[in-house]
């Protein structure tokens, strides 16, 4: 039962209870509570205190003590408690804190309590609970609040540690501070580990403060118990855009145990404005919440709110009200006709549609160009409703006027919406601009620049008028000014060349996405920028009718766009690896067509997800500066300029890759002596790709298998016979058909047949290519250079070679150990190749050459040539295989395997110890916990690390070290994976997480700088030798790192948007001189039809060309308009007298 009894009858009540008190005894009562608010009389204080709780359930009030007589306390209930009871009150049932289980409080008037009555007594009884699982607290605010008043309470809750859920309803009938309870509760939550439900209900009966909304953003950031989190507000009166602010979700970015959150909104009132009630801040980043629930409910109809996202822009503080649907001519009649009294209009401010949306009106335009900066004081049918009301500055300003004698009339907003007064039928326009702190202006007569011809007044043109009157608007409308300025409109719009301007207008956008899109694919295809205009062309012929208003069309502007182009794409990876902790470059050098030092530059990082990625940087010319050789200084000053334009942090620069060249790997001046001058912990890496190559030469160059090295002269030499003589080659590919019994045409035939692979040193892969397609071909082949014996030296030369079962023998072992060298070279070219990958991938290919060393297969490639001399494919070329061939292949194997393999150990053993330390990372040699290694494993190579990398904080990388060993153990996965694992772990590894980073970020091949110079030689061709650095940069960077076509839509969209940013725009002066409009019925002079090219309010772009052009034409027809109006040639200068104040059509030249 609850009972809320009025003042005057507070005894009678207390009466009635203690005479029925027998009865409430003997029903089943489990729930009684009393709210009593005011001051009891003597008699009824002494009758309630005569009652006795006796029931499970306690009642507490400020006069009532707690009597349980060994009885269960399962829920207390405190009504009514205010300043004089409060200490009172908690003392009385703090002895039965061991048994409450439930608790509700409710307070009138908080503030009136002292701060040592709530830290003493509510906040220490709080504290005590042990079993309190449910806290429901109610608030009733009629005095506002002091600042840290609730302190104490807020303390006992935080050290309370068996609340499970806590509910909180607070009624605030104050404006002052209505949210200083909230920074406290919030720094509570932080604390407590117990609470998992929070409930809060707000019910705001005023205004609102808004200096407590930035204690929110705090939030529940380091609570980890609350998982479900319920806030509803029930909003009881009038509230403005600028004095609500929804922030009850900041912190919860970082919260990693709430799960459900749900805020509801309930507005009983009007609520004008934007109010900000989308998105929540913060949630973007939150992974823990699975249900959202975001509701708000205008239980009024008056209420105008504008639901906007949290990060949309806000609206300006003058901005005044929601916009209706625009109204055209077509819906005139639907316009609301409501008239209200200036006087009944509240002062308050809501919101308007802006200016600068993207879907602008035509007559929203034009008042952007009529009152540049004002659009915070204008009022305007397109951009204002009925409701809509004055700032609070114009109203301040209003009433001040009227304190005196003369009152002055006010401007009825509502006179905007009336279609009978503000809305010109002829024209199409609704006419009238209020502007706050002046008067009324009639757009179409400002528009045009005009006067009256009567008293040659300039009101609601050039000046506003200040005659606040129904009667006043509808006399202009019908007023022959008026009527005149409809025709100038009428026949500005009849242009053919206004027409044509709002058509490209229209189209700007559109066709310069378009013209992005062709050059993209232009520079994606490595196809000559020359072919553009073409491009152009077909694009239109195929129905892109808009791309003909495409006016920029000199080569600068096409190379300006190219340029956003590859700006654009730079920038969709360049933040990623700004913000990485470290990177690692790739440097190579190239000669281009034009005979140019070119140094290539890739960069290789990792993002905040812990992905690796490899980007083209930059490229440019070395001997572009005052240097005269590209030697290891250029090389270097280059890096540091490249990355500074890039606006990279060199103190970032952690590791570099380069090809064997002594330039770049040398330790005293080479490149890598000279930047570890600079950067002592920097990593220098020689391509793994170009050691193995050096392995390979360096095999075939012993004396022991110096055969290995003539055979891959004799096969570079046959290919270049036969490619350097049409005739010999054509004789190959006919002997070659005629071998393969196949008829076909000389295209078909040379289509079929294999065609030979040049073996070169500096191509990796070239020389097991070449032995492939010779031993596929060898029969047509020696057949063809025998017939060629006769007329060609050479020809005989290389068949008396390769006429040789030793030679064929050598072709057959190479078969065999090229491919896993091949193998290995592809794996070492992947792209995403590590640290990690290097030592397997050499393992394993040493494994496989040694197998080739068995017993079992020494001497396998000779069987199978042997099967192939007798009844194979070789058969008819009658060679025969010795014994002494035999024994001399098998001895050549086992000297070039075992060759090979030392060569490899010799390359790849030369290491960096630095570089061995990164092994300790892998999660497959760490041993068992159990393991009596385990304590000391890493140790050494833990230390290396943390005395190159952080000599400062080596003992904090030891402690990071162990502690990250025990989840290293628990890692299931190769190398990679553990340094992932690590970079995502930044938080409890700082110095190891770096570390690892840098391990990762490292790179150790070549191939992407080698593919870069594969891409210069298709961009930089003889046709295009004059490319400059800048052009070949944002080449390359389309060619390279550019999406498909299909994918490209992001970066042809901030292309455009940066070009038209940055772009010079041409605009000529907008003339302010009043023209007189023309009389009725009379001839217009020729002269004032040349020229339109500022006859409309839009920015025509115009390159430089054209507008030195339009200049001209310009000039010519001030002269002759001067002329026909009778103006001197000073006259026209100065007035400067153009279509546009004229509002004259325009003719062609030729027709003028």
């Amino acid at each position: 039962m609850v009972y809320q009894p009025i003042y005057h009858n507070l005894h009678s009540v207390a009466t009635c209870l203690a005479e029925n008190f027998d009865k409430v005894n003997s029903c089943p009562l489990s729930d009684l509570s009393i709210n009593i608010r005011g001051e009891l009389t003597r008699d009824g204080n002494s009758i309630l205190q005569s009652l006795k709780c006796n029931q499970t359930f306690t009642f507490t009030l400020n006069v009532q003590d707690v009597n349980v007589v060994n009885k269960r306390c399962d829920e207390v209930k405190l009504y009514g408690v205010d300043s004089s009871s409060l200490k009172e009150a908690f003392t009385k049932f703090e002895s039965n804190c061991s048994r409450v289980s439930k608790l509700s409080l409710n307070w009138d008037n908080p503030w009136n309590s002292s701060e040592v009555d709530w830290g003493c007594s509510a906040g220490g009884v709080l504290a005590k609970f042990v079993s309190l699982a449910t806290l429901s607290l109610s608030f009733n605010d009629y005095g506002g609040w002091k600042e840290g008043i609730l302190g104490g309470l807020w303390s006992g809750v935080a050290q309370n540690t068996s609340i499970t859920t806590l509910s909180i309803t607070v009624n605030s009938y104050r404006v002052e501070a209505p949210g200083e309870w909230i920074p406290a509760l919030w720094d509570s939550l932080n604390r407590n580990t117990s609470i998992t439900t929070l409930s809060i209900t707000w019910n705001i009966y005023c205004g609102m403060d808004t200096d407590w909304k930035s204690a929110l953003y705090c939030g529940l950031k380091e609570n980890t118990s609350v998982t479900a989190l319920s806030i509803t507000e029930n909003i009881y009166c009038d509230m403005y855009g600028d004095d609500y602010d929804a922030v009850w979700w900041g912190g919860s970015e970082v919260n990693a145990s709430l799960s459900t959150l749900s805020i509801v909104v309930n507005n009983y009132k009007n609520i004008r404005g934007v109010w900000v009630v989308g998105t929540p801040r913060g949630l973007e980043d939150n992974m823990s919440i699975t249900t959202l629930n975001i509701s708000v409910n205008n239980c009024d109809a008056s209420t105008s709110a504008d639901l906007t996202q949290s990060d949309a822009p806000q609206a300006d503080s003058n901005d005044r009200c929601a916009p209706l649907p625009y109204t055209s001519a077509e819906n005139v009649e639907k316009v609301p006709s409501v008239e209200k009294s200036p006087s009944a209009v509240p002062v308050t401010n809501v919101s308007k549609k802006p200016l600068d949306n993207q879907s602008k009106m035509p007559t929203q335009e034009m008042l952007e160009d009529l009152f540049p900066g004002e659009k915070s004081r204008i009022h305007h049918h397109d951009i204002c409703d009925a409701g809509c009301t004055f700032s609070r500055e114009e109203i301040s300003r209003k009433l001040e006027a009227n304190k005196g004698k003369k009152k002055e009339k006010l401007f009825n907003h509502a006179w905007l919406c009336k279609a009978d007064i503000a809305y010109c039928a002829a024209s199409g326009y609704w006419w009238p601009v209020f502007v706050e702190g002046e008067g009324v202006y009639c757009i179409l007569c400002k528009k045009h620049n005009v006067h009256s011809t009567q008293n040659k007044q300039e009101k609601f043109s050039a000046e506003p008028s200040v005659r606040f009157k129904s009667s006043a608007l509808v006399r202009h409308l019908n007023s022959r000014t008026h009527n005149e300025v409809i025709q100038l409109e009428h026949t500005q719009r009849g242009s053919i060349f206004q027409r044509e301007v709002s058509n490209r207008k229209a189209a700007e956008a559109k066709t310069i996405e378009c013209v992005m899109r062709n050059l993209y694919f232009l520079m994606k295809e490595e196809i000559s920028n020359r072919k553009a205009a073409h491009l152009n062309e077909l694009v239109a012929l195929q129905g892109g009718e808009e791309i003909k208003y495409f006016q920029h069309r000199s080569q600068r502007v096409q190379k300006e766009m190219m340029l956003a182009l590859g700006d654009a794409v730079c920038n969709s990876f360049l933040p990623d690896a700004q913000a990485a902790r470290c990177f690692g470059l790739l440097i190579d050098d190239l000669t281009d067509i034009a005979v140019q030092e070119q140094m290539i530059c890739f960069i290789q990082y990792v993002d905040k997800k812990a992905s690796k990625h490899t980007k083209f940087l930059f490229t440019t010319n070395l001997l572009s500066g005052e240097s005269s050789s590209a030697n290891s200084p250029t090389i270097k000053a280059a890096v540091l300029q490249g990355l500074e334009n890039k606006s990279l942090d060199t103190r970032k620069f952690a590791s570099v890759c380069t090809d064997g060249a002594s330039v770049m790997t040398g330790e005293q001046n080479g490149l890598a002596g000279l930047l570890r001058r600079d950067f002592p912990a920097i990593l220098t890496f020689h391509c793994v790709c170009h050691r193995l190559a050096l392995a390979t030469v360096d095999t075939s160059k012993e004396d022991d298998v110096k055969y290995i090295d003539n055979v891959h002269n004799c096969l570079r030499q046959v290919w270049q016979l036969l490619e350097n003589s049409p005739k010999k080659m054509a004789t190959f590919i006919k002997i070659q058909a005629n071998v393969n019994t196949v008829q076909l045409s000389a295209k078909g035939k040379k289509a079929v047949a294999t065609k030979l692979q040049k073996a070169c040193k500096t191509r990796w892969l070239s020389f097991e290519a070449s032995v492939k397609s010779v031993k596929k071909c060898i029969y047509p082949l020696l057949l063809a250079l025998k017939e060629l014996e006769s007329e060609s030296a050479t020809a005989g030369g290389l068949y008396k070679k390769m006429y040789s079962g030793y030679f064929l023998g050598t072709l057959y072992l190479l078969g065999e150990v090229l491919p896993i060298l091949s193998t290995l070279s592809k794996t070492f070219q992947k792209g995403e190749l590590s640290y990690a990958h290097i030592k397997g991938s050499i393992g394993y290919a040493k494994a496989q050459l040694n197998q080739l060393l068995e017993e079992a297969k020494k001497t396998e490639f000779i069987k199978n040539l042997t099967a192939d001399l007798r009844n194979g494919p070789l058969s008819a070329t009658n060679i025969e295989l010795t014994q002494s061939d035999e024994r001399r292949l098998a001895n050549l194997k086992v000297k070039y395997v075992t060759s090979l393999i030392q060569n490899i150990d010799k390359r790849f053993s030369k290491c960096q110890d630095i570089f061995s330390a990164f092994k300790v990372f892998h999660p497959g040699l760490i041993p068992r916990k159990e393991h009596s290694d385990f304590k000391s494993y890493g140790e050494a190579d833990v230390m290396l690390l943390a005395k190159h990398f952080f000599s400062n904080d080596v003992d904090q990388f030891m402690a990071e070290w162990h502690r990250f060993k025990f989840d290293l153990i628990d890692f299931q996965g190769d190398m990679e994976f553990s340094l992932r694992q690590l970079c995502h772990s930044q938080k409890q590894y700082p110095l190891l997480s770096e570390v690892a980073e840098i391990c990762y970020s490292a790179p150790v091949t070549n191939a992407w700088p080698e593919r870069g110079a594969s891409a210069v030689k298709p961009i930089k061709t003889s046709l295009r030798s004059l490319l400059k650095d800048d052009m070949l940069n944002v080449l390359l960077q389309v060619s390279i790192n550019g999406p498909t076509l299909a994918d490209a839509d992001s970066i042809i969209q901030d292309a455009t948007k940066h070009w038209l940013n940055d772009k010079s725009r041409y605009k000529l002066k907008r003339v302010n001189q009043p023209r007189q409009p023309p009389k009725e019925n009379a001839e217009l002079p020729r002269a004032a039809f040349f020229s339109a090219a500022t006859q409309t309010d839009i920015v025509i772009d115009l390159n430089k060309e054209a507008e030195e052009e339009e200049q001209s034409k310009e000039q010519e027809a001030e002269m002759i308009v001067a002329e026909s109006l009778g103006l001197a040639g000073e006259d026209c200068t100065e007035q400067n007298i153009s279509d546009e104040d004229s509002g004259l059509d325009s003719v062609s030249e030729d027709e003028f």
